[in-house]
């Protein structure tokens, strides 16, 4: 039998040539998103009797009148409404979104299930009058989802210590370094998508850690605003800052603390000592030492660069 080859069918084989290279070439993305809405059951007297969950495709799947609706409409900085870029961007990440609103009142939190992100929001975010803080609050547990998916697989949140009261706040210092990481990296990353507020505070000011004056140094690397400020200002405070910080979160993680960030983040990029070395002292109001900066931007070695050298010596 003669087969023809007509240039149509040429095209399909070709299509899948190509995508058959693409594929080869760079890591298959397991990316997906579902939206789930929590609703709360309650009897005549308004005592709660359980929850019924519903997967949804939209925000306007939501019940009219839902403080829910408005929520996902919200706009970001960038035009994109909440939902808008929870879908577009769960295109890209290494496992699934799964997306819960509910109508209960406890702590927003993020984990990461077998085989998916859990992003779960819940209803107190609603009572915030400003529209900044409400998109913060979902862009900070949008941060925990981008440290997990740039972070080995193998990668949790364990070893988190909030205190007794298992809450954190912007104004404390947190029992450890590790946990000021974390919450810290979920500002920075939500300031930058927010036009760098966290809830009312402005990471573009410099008196937003004015509060932080009468702390050690040691102290200010366990609050988390310290640590976000300290990244958001390396994002536009470093040539390429916001790339080569990402970068650093996906080639040496995970990271114990802001102390190892920087450690790797100039093991990758030396010839940024200096930039990011200035950020530190800037931001803990001149309260770091000698021996801090070297630590942190120069592996702890006395023998520097003759840039790092003339900055230190002004």
């Amino acid at each position: 039998m003669i087969k023809t080859f007509s240039a149509r069918s040429g095209a399909r084989q070709w299509l899948v040539l190509l995508a058959f290279i693409l594929l080869t070439a760079i890591p298959v993305l397991a990316g997906g998103f579902n939206l789930v809405y929590e609703q709360v059951i309650r009897d005549s007297y308004g005592n709660e009797l359980g929850y019924r969950s519903t997967r949804i495709s939209s925000p306007n799947d939501l019940p009219v009148g839902s403080a829910w609706r408005n929520y996902l409409n919200l706009k970001l900085p960038d035009g994109k409404t909440i939902f808008e870029y929870a879908r577009d961007t769960a295109a890209y990440l290494a496992q699934p979104l799964n997306l819960k609103v509910s109508d209960r009142n406890v702590t927003a939190y993020t984990e990461k299930g077998s085989n998916s992100y859990n992003l779960n929001l819940y209803n107190y975010i609603n009572s915030f009058s400003s529209d900044a803080s409400k998109t913060f609050l979902f862009l900070h547990e949008f941060g925990h989802v981008a440290m997990l998916n740039g972070y080995p697989s193998s990668y949790s949140f364990s070893g988190l210590n909030y205190g007794d009261d298992n809450k954190h706040y912007l104004d404390e210092i947190l029992p450890n370094d590790n946990t000021a990481w974390v919450e810290g990296w979920a500002n920075a990353f939500a300031a930058q998508k927010n036009g760098g507020m966290v809830f009312s505070f402005n990471l573009n000011s410099a008196s937003t850690l004015a509060f932080l004056q009468n702390y050690s140094f040691a102290e200010m690397a366990r609050n988390e605003l310290f640590v976000g400020k300290v990244l958001y200002d390396s994002f536009g405070g470093i040539t390429s800052g916001r790339d080569k910080v990402f970068n650093t979160i996906s080639r040496t993680g995970p990271h114990s603390s802001l102390r190892d960030f920087c450690r790797k983040f100039t093991a990758l990029y030396p010839d940024d000592k200096v930039a990011l070395a200035k950020i530190l002292v800037k931001n803990s109001q001149g309260k770091i030492s000698l021996n801090d900066i070297l630590d942190y931007v120069n592996g702890g070695s006395r023998t520097v660069s003759r840039a790092l050298y003339d900055y230190l010596a002004q």
